[in-house]
């Protein structure tokens, strides 16, 4: 069990198609971390996700999707993150999730 307060880092990678502009997006749990239940996650701060992509193997594309979270009293019964990858590839946009899934939960 973490603190309230507690600053949580998360980091996603996946390969992004043949384009860098493929991008890692975050969900949150909204009841427990159930896999139905998982919604957007934009932080309030825009500088709590930091993305970068680089080359893989001449063709393709990695991207690394750094993410912040400080737990609040909310999160006192658990909350739950995952990402999902944004691919183009052959000029199509697939939508990818991801089997990255983290859990926290906040104490007193």
């Amino acid at each position: 069990m973490l603190s309230t307060g507690t600053r949580i880092k998360y980091r996603c990678t996946a390969n992004v198609g043949s384009v860098p502009e493929g991008e890692i997006l975050w969900e949150r749990s909204s009841e427990m971390g159930t896999i139905n239940s998982f919604i957007p996650y934009t932080p309030t701060l825009s500088t709590d996700i930091v993305q970068d992509a680089s080359r893989q193997n001449g063709c393709f594309y990695s991207r690394t999707s750094t993410m912040y979270y400080n737990l609040t009293k909310l999160d006192e019964d658990g909350i739950s993150f995952r990402c999902r990858a944004l691919t183009y590839l052959g000029g199509k946009l697939y939508d990818a999730l991801s089997k990255q899934q983290y859990r926290a939960v906040a104490g007193k």
